[in-house]
């Protein structure tokens, strides 16, 4: 490797570190913790419009996934696996890629347990990262909830788009970053939905942007939710912090 690629290597790997909080992930025991006195809120905060409230997640960890039940308004954290307990299933593990811009190269595959979900739930969330229970996810060209179309059926030809199979979308273990070498759980997860804040790792310091868009969630039994996500950074500006409006059922 010359000089100057190396070079270039190393300064955006110490800008991405700036980039997340002190312990976003890196640091002291790898992961942010809110202190116990937060003010953050986490939470379901109805609003004074029907079917509308508001979502706060602290999405600040790189270790979980956080479900949330529409239907019952619940939120459950699950831990990602990060070992092999049982007989491994031939999918479920990390994989270990070279990130060199937009370009993955696959480094080494780490089995692990299967992710365990709860029973009921609608979407999982990680940092940006979005999964969806058997569902599949629409982006519109609205940019406020309360500009929707009244009846979801506006959409009834839209292109809805299931979750896929990913290998380099949920960035999970950093501690290698320094080398641009970066831990992905094998884990389906909708590309649509995740991209409501996109990164671009090309430049120091790494650039994040909210797309600002409304998003139709379809479940896997035909219902409908609109949502879109107002901040992806609390109010001292740690990334993760998600303010979501939701619409909820969307009918």
């Amino acid at each position: 490797m010359s000089f100057p690629i190396a070079l270039k290597r190393l300064c955006l790997a110490g800008a991405f570190l700036l980039s997340l909080s002190s312990c976003d992930g890196m640091l002291s025991g790898m992961y942010d913790q809110l202190p116990a006195d937060s003010e953050w809120g986490e939470g379901l905060h109805p609003t004074d419009v029907a079917r509308r409230f508001t979502l706060t997640l602290d999405a600040t960890r790189y270790d979980e996934w956080i479900y949330l039940d529409l239907n019952r308004r619940t939120l459950e954290r699950r831990a990602l696996p990060d070992t092999q307990t049982g007989e491994w299933d031939g999918k479920s593990g990390w994989m270990y890629q070279l990130m060199e811009g937009t370009r993955f190269t696959p480094l080494r595959t780490v089995p692990t347990d299967p992710q365990t979900d709860p029973e009921h739930w609608d979407l999982a969330f990680h940092r940006f990262d979005v999964r969806t229970h058997g569902g599949s996810v629409c982006e519109t060209s609205y940019t406020q909830i309360d500009r929707l179309p009244a009846s979801v059926t506006a959409f009834a030809e839209a292109s809805f788009v299931p979750d896929e199979p990913t290998n380099s979308l949920v960035m999970t273990d950093l501690r290698e970053m320094m080398a641009y070498r970066i831990g992905y759980p094998m884990i389906a997860a909708n590309r649509v939905l995740s991209g409501w804040v996109k990164a671009d790792y090309t430049t120091p310091p790494p650039v994040f942007a909210g797309s600002g868009k409304v998003y139709i969630l379809r479940t896997s039994d035909g219902r409908h939710a609109a949502l879109r996500l107002k901040s992806y950074v609390g109010a001292t500006g740690t990334k993760g912090q998600l303010t979501i409006e939701v619409l909820y059922p969307y009918e």
